[in-house]
């Protein structure tokens, strides 16, 4: 497994611990062929990485990583106080602590990571999505052409 495999992972764990009760879904557009009939549910989908070589060898990238909440709205005139109320579940779901740990306690995985961009919205009449991406920065080897050097 590659080191953004165990980000991604770990992310996922994370936030399906948080939100129990959820389906959970992958990649972009997954969720919207179940969501009518699978509420409440998570959608995660991976962004472009953006790479850059820090030295010889070693890259810092950067992975965006959009999390959607989906489920109906209780009260369709609140849109914005119950996905309020979404939104921070989710944000304490991911941010357990400052560190983004490999199955939770073991190797750290990270440089920092932060949220970038929330989204509340209502996508059909009594169905709310609450969005975020979070920007996951960490190092990685730099393979250049040593798979062909041999």
């Amino acid at each position: 497994m590659s080191k953004r495999d165990d980000i991604v992972n770990e992310v996922i764990r994370r936030v399906n611990k948080g939100m129990e009760k959820a389906y959970s879904f992958q990649g972009d557009g997954g969720v919207w062929g179940n969501w009518g009939r699978s509420l409440p549910a998570l959608h995660f989908y991976e962004g472009a990485t953006d790479h850059e070589l820090i030295k010889p060898g070693l890259y810092d990238i950067e992975l965006p990583m959009q999390i959607q909440y989906i489920c109906r709205l209780s009260d369709s005139r609140k849109v914005y106080t119950e996905g309020r109320e979404k939104l921070k579940k989710l944000q304490t779901a991911m941010e357990l602590d400052e560190r983004l740990r490999k199955d939770g306690d073991g190797e750290e995985l990270l440089i920092s990571y932060g949220m970038s961009i929330t989204e509340i919205t209502d996508i059909l009449d009594n169905v709310l999505a609450v969005g975020v991406v979070y920007n996951l920065r960490y190092t990685d080897k730099f393979l250049g052409y040593e798979s062909f050097r041999h």
